[in-house]
């Protein structure tokens, strides 16, 4: 059972068809179409959960030190740290179980010889993937790249003493369509040969992450790209 997370408007409906025009020929048509709707949900496992009680800047602390001047095992106090060199992890109170919406409509043909041919189209689009974004990320143009971040070296959403603050959100989403085509040719009842080309457009959710990072930064979107 998800407990984490509870939302009962989380409603999955499928439905499919084939249909087979024409009139039949020996009992049998030879070509069928068949098409499809379906909402597919995905579970939040508890690991951001964990890390977010783990690393929350007081059970474990994971500090970075820029340009140390000690080595192991000449470990500095904790107390000598910069709070704002600590990494924390959050949970978005708003993270909710990502789903994709999948359609997909074919046709298959039956040809001479005991071939078949079939071509798909499928179609997928996935809202709230989860990601995880850097909120407290230095404002563009605020920040001297070649030196270290610091509370007189960025402006900082929250706040530089607020360290590094990395949330789980659910602002990632997916557009995917594909192209498949298929054959298969029986020689005997033991021989077969068959085959199969498949072309995917996708748009990649990082592009989506590099958009969350700067809404939270107070920026216009950037248009996304195609996946790698």
């Amino acid at each position: 059972m998800q407990t984490l997370v509870s939302d009962h408007r989380d409603v999955a409906p499928r439905l499919g068809f084939a249909w087979a025009p024409g009139a039949s020929k020996n009992g049998r048509q030879k070509t069928v179409i068949r098409g499809g709707f379906g909402m597919f949900y995905d579970r939040i496992g508890t690991s951001p959960f964990e890390n977010a009680i783990l690393n929350n800047g007081v059970n474990q602390v994971d500090y970075t030190v820029y340009n140390p001047t000690f080595f192991a095992p000449t470990i500095p106090a904790l107390s000598t740290l910069n709070a704002g060199s600590n990494a924390i992890n959050l949970v978005d109170p708003k993270l909710r179980a990502d789903y994709s919406m999948q359609s997909a409509i074919g046709v298959e043909r039956q040809l001479p010889h005991a071939t078949t041919v079939a071509v798909t189209f499928t179609d997928n689009r996935a809202e709230h993937l989860d990601q995880t974004i850097p909120i407290n990320t230095p404002l563009p143009g605020s920040f001297n790249p070649l030196l270290p971040l610091s509370a007189t070296n960025g402006v900082f959403p929250l706040g530089y003493a607020a360290g590094h603050v990395m949330e789980m959100e659910s602002g990632g989403i997916l557009r995917q369509k594909i192209v498949m085509f298929n054959f298969n040719t029986r020689f005997s009842s033991k021989v077969s040969l068959f085959g199969n080309y498949s072309l995917t457009y996708a748009k990649d959710p990082a592009e989506f992450a590099h958009r969350s990072i700067r809404l939270h930064a107070g920026l216009r979107p950037l248009q996304p790209g195609p996946a790698e």
